[in-house]
């Protein structure tokens, strides 16, 4: 359970992250599986599944933000 909890505490900052930092944000869009894989290592499938699950490029940054900060995106 603790494992668990620690994977989710590491989303919850990511999910700061993505929020907060333009340039994070810019990396996760480019490439979501290589991002989350250098900040959580090796992604399960499910993991892989979320990343799927993310709005895709058309989508505009502002509508991206308002996406993440009002509604769950995948472990966020």
């Amino acid at each position: 359970m603790a494992a668990d909890e620690d994977r989710q505490a590491q989303y919850d900052q990511i999910r700061e992250r993505f929020l907060a930092d333009p340039e994070f944000r810019a990396e996760m869009r480019a490439d979501a599986v290589g991002t989350l894989t250098g900040v959580l290592g090796e992604l399960t499938e499910q993991e892989r599944q979320w990343v799927r699950e993310l709005p895709d490029a058309s989508t505009s940054e502002e509508e991206l933000v308002d996406q993440v900060t009002t509604q769950r995106v995948g472990a966020w």
